[in-house]
């Protein structure tokens, strides 16, 4: 937000923001929602070959998880749900003006989008780490 300001007193409120995002995250969508939903937090490596479909099965990982009760594949909620509940509580910590509808689901969308990203990471990681090893 432009009235954090710049120097190191706006980098400070930015990377505090960012780190309490991240952490409360980290708490909601792989503790506290998939404890409530009965789902499986865990992140399994896909049995897809080539890039392209490992590339949406880790996609598809954000919105599709296993129940704990059967292990059937069900919708995200605790993901989905948990990151909209912490761009939610951002308010708390975001300037007054960042308080409305659109930002608060631009920091939802930024908060899924990164945990697809750790997914895609975790993907290709042992595929990644296997080459600079072999070099």
């Amino acid at each position: 937000p432009p009235e954090w300001g710049g120097g190191l007193k706006g980098y400070s409120k930015r990377y505090g923001a960012a780190f309490a995002d991240n952490t409360i995250c980290s708490l909601v969508t792989t503790g506290l929602m998939p404890s409530l939903l009965k789902q499986d937090p865990r992140y399994y490596q896909g049995r897809a070959h080539g890039f392209l479909p490992r590339l949406g099965y880790a996609a598809k990982s954000s919105v599709v998880t296993r129940s704990r009760n059967t292990g059937h594949k069900e919708f995200n909620a605790s993901e989905i749900g948990g990151t909209l509940i912490v761009a939610s509580v951002g308010n708390l910590y975001y300037p007054a003006n960042s308080h409305n509808v659109p930002d608060t689901l631009t920091r939802w969308a930024m908060q899924a989008m990164w945990d697809t990203v750790a997914n895609e990471l975790k993907e290709f990681w042992p595929d990644i780490k296997k080459k600079l090893h072999h070099q």
